[in-house]
């Protein structure tokens, strides 16, 4: 469920994300969560830095949910460095480690959620990143 609080743009176009985990239990979670939500379709799943980039090339997603441990946080905050350079699409990372909130921001993140969070919090950060947040439900 969706924080009230966001007015969304009058569109009926879902927003295409990317998820990008290494673990599947990761993966399948954030898949059912947005697509849960009804404003989300998960055009892709991407299990490492390498696969996240190729897919992004490829498939121009509206934004990516990139969980940290990939599968350490090193890889993770490269893996937002190279996926936001160059690019005006938003990285939203996940991660268990809060502490790394401001290293995931600084290099290149729109946005941070702890795992953890409620599900309405994570929506909520996700519909801030977007430059557009996706249209309410009919």
């Amino acid at each position: 469920m969706h924080d009230q609080r966001f007015q969304y743009a009058a569109s009926s176009r879902m927003c295409r994300v990317l998820v990008a985990a290494s673990d599947h239990r990761m993966r399948a979670a954030l898949r059912a969560l947005l697509e849960a939500d009804g404003h989300y379709i998960v055009v892709a799943d991407a299990r490492s830095t390498e696969e996240s980039i190729a897919l992004d090339r490829s498939l121009h997603p509206d934004l990516i949910l990139l969980d940290l441990l990939f599968p350490m946080a090193d890889d993770g905050l490269d893996a937002v460095r190279l996926l936001a350079h160059g690019n005006s699409r938003p990285i939203v990372v996940i991660s268990s480690q809060a502490a790394l909130r401001d290293a995931a921001l600084a290099a290149g993140a729109a946005g941070f959620a702890t795992q953890g969070d409620a599900a309405d919090v994570v929506l909520a950060i996700i519909a801030a990143a977007m430059p557009q947040p996706p249209p309410p439900l009919s």
